[in-house]
């Protein structure tokens, strides 16, 4: 199975089975994805973005101004892991893509990682070495998370 397909205006990212797929597209400068299990929708149409800085008058907001680049993949399968408060083993598998974002402020990086049972996205950006920051806003948090 092709695991990233390319669409009009971004990509559709799948699942180690295919049973999960994340699209995710641009449009007029901001991100959206849409989460689909077994061909159902179980997330509409959604924004992506954070905002951060150290305070409110020196934050910089990522929500617009994007523009997708490539995208990479790495495969995850039977890792093994602990449930962090539980002495319970998991296996993970999973497919982490990494997608080059570029953005008038800077340049950054957007990880996906699809598993057969849902997603989970973070955003990596540059290190300013002395440079603290904080995450002030996020867009695109679905209910209950």
């Amino acid at each position: 199975m092709e695991h990233i397909v390319k669409t009009q205006n971004g990509y559709d990212l799948f699942s180690p089975k295919g049973s999960v797929c994340v699209s995710l597209t641009e449009e007029g400068s901001r991100l959206f994805y849409a989460l689909k299990e077994n061909g159902r929708a179980k997330f509409d149409r959604s924004a992506l973005g954070i905002t951060i800085g150290k305070t409110e008058n020196t934050s910089v907001d990522y929500s617009a101004g994007n523009r997708l680049g490539a995208v990479t993949k790495e495969e995850t399968e039977n890792r093994e892991f602990t449930v962090y408060g539980r002495q319970e083993k998991r296996v993970e598998n999973s497919v982490c893509y990494t997608v080059a974002v570029e953005n008038a402020a800077c340049a950054y990086e957007l990880q996906i990682k699809v598993f057969d049972d849902g997603a989970a996205f973070r955003y990596l950006f540059p290190e300013a070495a002395h440079e603290k920051r904080k995450i002030l806003r996020r867009v695109g948090i679905y209910p209950g998370g």
